[in-house]
């Protein structure tokens, strides 16, 4: 990870790059593909990167597709009609489906495959960061940022297992049927606290 990192920072720092001196002078780009269990990782390493490239001097505007898409998609008034998010309260676990493929096992899928594999990597995180914390090799700066983002990671993983035991495992116990063709104002409730809330549905079924 740390050879990705140093590459990365060459990469973007370096004159070609950032002087367009590409074939054709195309806006310059360059994607770091990486596998979904080095999610986490991945997100860390971005921070750090960020940071570095604006102590070399280098202006930074970190965009996150994902979210610029979802917005996009709320603008046009797509988004609640289509795709729904299950979030945990404080947003440490997130997971989006389509509502034309929703099926009753849907929660139970995204219970098994997405929260409990997500909170499985987060618990293997914490494990190394509890290493880089207590070993003698490490500076004073890598155990405390490790110290840090040890409690950050704990109380992620505490508001995960509390989604589950209240919310998910009932919820995917249950087997809820959604017929899509019931609209938004009808279904939406019918997964609860399970789902992010919509700003003003509420308010609207309380007219």
């Amino acid at each position: 990870m740390q050879d990705r990192f140093q590459h990365l920072f060459a990469v973007i720092s370096g004159q070609r790059f950032l002087n367009k001196q590409g074939l054709g002078n195309e806006v310059p780009f360059f994607i770091c593909p990486y596998k979904p269990d080095e999610s986490v990782e991945m997100e860390r390493l971005k921070r750090q990167l960020v940071n570095r490239l604006e102590q070399a001097g280098v202006r930074i505007l970190s965009i996150n597709l994902y979210d610029l898409s979802i917005a996009i998609l709320r603008k046009r008034d797509i988004w609640n009609q289509k795709y729904w998010l299950f979030s945990s309260p404080k947003g440490s676990f997130n997971a989006l489906i389509h509502m034309q493929r929703y099926r009753p096992d849907t929660v139970g899928v995204g219970l098994n495959d997405y929260l409990r594999e997500f909170r499985t990597k987060l618990t293997s995180h914490k494990n190394h960061l509890d290493v880089v914390s207590i070993i003698a090799s490490s500076s004073l700066g890598k155990k405390t940022k490790a110290l840090t983002e040890i409690a950050k990671t704990t109380k992620m993983t505490a508001e995960m297992d509390e989604y589950e035991r209240e919310v998910l495992y009932p919820l995917a116990t249950e087997q809820v049927k959604i017929d899509p063709d019931d609209g938004v104002k009808v279904s939406y409730p019918k997964l609860g606290a399970g789902l992010k809330k919509i700003i003003g549905l509420e308010a609207e079924e309380d007219e």
